[in-house]
């Protein structure tokens, strides 16, 4: 069988070229999956000539990086609205722009 996968990396809450809900972890996270879940999902992949899309519950290989250790908590309880049945990777490290706070990689994979 074939397989067809998206990778998802460093995906953050940006919304165009700025970054969105700077300060507020649980907006940031919020927006954040509402980047992965355009970004995987049928409209966009049509853009690709991809006759087929992804819901959130598709995502694997779940990595959150998380700048402050202190925001952990808040990240965990959006999160688990979301994937409460998958297991996720926290990590604490820096982020790429000054103005994240998280970021969050994965990948789905579609078997044709």
């Amino acid at each position: 069988p074939h397989a067809t996968e998206l990778y998802i990396a460093g995906t953050a809450s940006l919304i165009g070229e700025e970054v969105a809900h700077e300060g507020d972890i649980v907006l940031q996270t919020k927006e954040t999956l509402k980047n992965i879940e355009v970004l995987i999902g049928n409209e966009n992949l049509e853009s690709y000539q991809q006759d087929f899309g992804f819901s959130l519950g598709d995502v694997e290989g779940i990595r959150v990086y998380v700048k402050n250790r202190n925001d952990l908590q808040k990240i965990q309880e959006v999160i688990n609205e979301v994937w409460s049945d998958k297991s996720i990777m926290y990590v604490n490290d820096d982020i790429c722009r000054p103005g994240f706070l998280l970021e969050i990689e994965g990948f789905v994979r579609k078997s044709t």
